[in-house]
């Protein structure tokens, strides 16, 4: 978690930036890292639960981004199903923080591509801000609980759907 909170603090370093002659790429790469913050948080935290640390380095590599969206969306939907169900509830409350953390990484994942690869757009300061504070709104919801069992089921679904018995 601590490299996250690295990344995190080198988005605002770079946010905060003010050279005109790299102000593009500094706002630009600001959003990027704080995607890449939230990414680390995210497989840091499901790494840590393998028992063999000197395999969790590997292990980290076996993640996707595009399995990671696709398990944001699901659990944001999960997460609004569940919050109109049982509203006031424990568990809407967790699935409420769920859905900050799903949200914010569909969020950031958007810039983050915008960023990276679409050149056409000027950025301005709040497009770095907003990704920062999204990611930083992310990693409050993720410490209220990380060690809920829906938080860490939330964890192994960033691996990807299960396949359908043939």
């Amino acid at each position: 978690m601590r490299y996250a909170r690295q990344l995190l603090e080198l988005a605002r370093v770079l946010a905060a930036l003010d050279a005109p002659e790299t102000r593009q790429a500094s706002l630009r790469r600001s959003a990027s890292t704080a995607y890449y913050a939230l990414l680390h948080l995210l497989i840091s935290e499901a790494v840590s639960n393998w028992s063999s640390y000197e395999h969790r380095p590997a292990l980290a590599r076996v993640f996707e981004h595009g399995k990671i969206r696709t398990a944001c969306v699901n659990a944001r939907a999960e997460a609004v199903r569940v919050t109109k169900s049982q509203t006031g509830s424990s568990e809407a409350l967790v699935q409420e923080h769920l859905r900050v953390v799903a949200e914010s990484f569909l969020r950031v994942h958007s810039r983050r591509e915008l960023a990276d690869y679409d050149m056409r757009p000027e950025w301005r300061d709040t497009d770095a801000w907003d990704a920062i504070d999204d990611v930083s709104n992310a990693f409050e919801s993720w410490e209220a609980i990380r060690h809920d069992p829906a938080a860490q089921a939330f964890l192994v679904s960033l691996f990807g759907t299960r396949r359908r018995a043939e």
